[in-house]
């Protein structure tokens, strides 16, 4: 076995390099995507010239950015450019996943800069997607800076946030980005604002509608849709979240989120589970937050 580690052993990666690169398969298939991991976090022989498979079976030494792919950052050029427009797709793929981690963990941002656009472009699919959720999990613990930036804003805005904090994985993916951001961030506190305000496009009933109305009367007129915190709260992926912020979230988030509850007044007369869930959750987490602050 050939240690690919050694110094001195460049050749051995620009020749496997230059053989996977000719297959595109390569990057999703079950044994060759485990070395296609090795190459990216030991480099893959960045200084020799690596040829692209154009897909007829011929080759050219030249990329996208008109350089030789085997300069330096060669291999960086050379997959960007046969995964282009699918690396969104690779995210979602159990092989691939592995693959695209391991190019936002070793590839500088400028390298990485149009992997993680298309994966902001289809960020909601990767995120609620097995394969993709552990790609946007890496994504949100590793970035910085610039691409940070995005990331979070772009997780946290309004409909594609509230819709995230009802699936299984999606939810993952906003805790994350809680925890990472800080509980005393803005991002938290866009958040928060954006399920106390947003109703994710659910009607209530017509019943629950006057009865709302009714018992808020002319303080807090209730508007025809459900408050997106109420929808979390009942699904149980989405009741984590809440409880992380009822648990580390300062007073003032929970005051909102408290007001949320008492303003609709409905999760009493929401039916099933999802009344189970928010009894066991909004409520007591309510009544706890009021008595630490009496």
């Amino acid at each position: 076995m050939i240690d690919v580690d050694e110094e001195g052993e460049n050749h051995v990666r620009r020749m496997v390099s230059q053989e996977l690169l000719k297959k595109k398969e390569t990057v999703t298939h079950k044994s060759a995507g485990h070395v296609w991991a090795r190459l990216l976090s030991v480099g893959g022989g960045s200084s020799s010239t690596i040829s692209l498979s154009t897909g007829n079976g011929k080759a050219t030494g030249l990329n996208q950015y008109g350089d030789g792919a085997g300069k330096s950052g060669g291999l960086e050029r050379s997959l960007n450019e046969l995964l282009k427009g699918e690396w969104a797709a690779t995210a979602k793929d159990e092989v691939g996943s592995l693959i695209v981690q391991s190019v936002l963990e070793n590839w500088n941002e400028t390298a990485k800069a149009d992997v993680v656009e298309e994966l902001l472009s289809d960020i909601y699919s990767c995120a609620v997607q097995q394969w993709g959720n552990f790609v946007i999990l890496h994504l949100i613990e590793h970035s910085t800076g610039a691409i940070q930036k995005k990331l979070f804003e772009r997780l946290t805005e309004t409909q594609l946030a509230c819709e995230l904090s009802i699936d299984n994985f999606g939810a993952k993916a906003i805790e994350k980005v809680l925890k990472v951001s800080g509980m005393e961030s803005r991002i938290v506190e866009d958040y928060v604002k954006s399920i106390c305000e947003y109703g994710h496009g659910r009607p209530a009933s017509v019943n629950l509608i006057l009865f709302c109305r009714h018992i808020n009367r002319a303080e807090h007129p209730f508007e025809s849709m459900i408050a997106s915190l109420i929808d979390i709260a009942c699904h149980q992926a989405g009741a984590q979240v809440l409880t992380l912020l009822f648990t580390s979230a300062p007073n003032s988030i929970r005051d909102l989120m408290i007001q949320t509850v008492v303003r609709s007044k409905i999760a009493r007369f929401i039916l099933g589970k999802s009344n189970r869930l928010i009894s066991v959750t909004l409520f007591p987490l309510c009544t706890l937050y009021r008595d630490e602050m009496a």
